[in-house]
């Protein structure tokens, strides 16, 4: 193995380790082999780089940085027998490493082919792998306190930042630290803010779970009036309205039929008869979500039958 480049993916990010050894099973007490490149690579070139130093059945992985303004973390890829793996994994925080992943194999060609910075493979025997360390699940009922200056920043590029990440120690003795991002994307619906204070109190408890656990439960609330309100409308009357506007379309168009004398004619019932057809179904089901208590609000019924009644007046 090489010590510099060693160096280097710990410059690149300290946590690589860590992640490597938690999300994979590397085992870095032991005989494990990492290598630099940059520019374009392919599973065979790295399949031969690690099979010229490593002998016998091993487990792979990269850390690719991507040359992009946005894209600043290095991003994990495994490589399973025939291809890489470079989208989400399960089960993995990556969050807590800063490491991220590919968003589809789109996403993951176009910078392996030409926009590439730099990347690192990291092997080693399968022989001398350990089970990868399961993450243990941040509860966020806890008390905490943050690490002071263990928090990094994030920012719209037009003046607006909020905390991206946050350095959280529990205080019931055990001093584990937990990497805890508030705002999971920066596209998120979330107030956003770069004040602590916002986040954690002074007791040591996280507020922002607080306020979405009180935001859910409003939104839930709401929904359930307005679910609650449509199963308690009536609409028997409008129903029967359109039923017997439904029929009437039926007759106008079968008296159409009967004196229809060109090829025009008998393509403007036929457009009309398609129409019907519509009209029909968002009836069914109309009906099907009326009696299955599947309308979500009142203003769901109202906008289905208006639409309808509109359909009707075009035939």
């Amino acid at each position: 193995m090489s010590t510099n480049d060693i160096k280097t993916l710990l410059g690149a990010n300290k946590k690589a380790l860590a992640f490597l050894h938690n999300a994979c099973g590397f085992d870095f007490q032991k005989d494990f082999f990492i290598s630099r490149g940059e520019g374009r690579f392919t599973f065979n070139s790295v399949n031969k780089i690690v099979s010229e130093n490593v002998s016998g059945s091993c487990k792979i992985a990269l850390l690719v940085k991507a040359n992009s303004s946005w894209k600043s973390n290095l991003n994990f890829v495994s490589l399973g027998k025939e291809k890489f793996n470079p989208t989400r994994h399960d089960n993995i925080k990556y969050w807590n490493y800063d490491i991220d992943y590919f968003f589809g194999i789109g996403d993951f060609e176009e910078t392996r082919r030409g926009k590439t910075e730099y990347y690192f493979i990291i092997a080693q025997k399968m022989e001398y792998l350990s089970a990868p360390k399961p993450e243990a699940n941040i509860d966020l009922s806890q008390r905490f306190k943050y690490v002071p200056k263990q928090y990094e920043k994030a920012g719209d590029g037009h003046g607006k930042t909020w905390i991206n990440n946050i350095t959280l120690r529990l205080t019931d003795g055990s001093a584990k630290d937990f990497g805890y991002k508030p705002f999971e994307t920066r596209y998120s619906n979330d107030k956003t803010t770069d004040n602590v204070n916002e986040i954690i109190d002074k007791s040591g408890y996280l507020i922002i779970e607080r306020h979405r656990e009180l935001k859910g439960l409003a939104h839930r609330l709401r929904a359930d009036r307005a679910k609650n309100a449509a199963s308690m409308a009536d609409y028997t009357a409008r129903e029967e309205a359109i039923y017997e506007a439904i029929e009437a379309a039926k007759r106008k168009l079968s008296n159409k039929i009967l004196i229809a004398s060109t090829y025009e004619d008998m393509d403007l019932i036929e457009e009309a008869v398609k129409k019907l057809r519509w009209i029909v179904f968002d009836m069914k089901l109309h009906d099907e979500y009326a009696t299955g208590n599947k309308y979500s609000s009142v203003a769901e019924i109202e906008n289905r039958l208006s639409n309808v009644e509109n359909k009707l007046k075009e035939i």
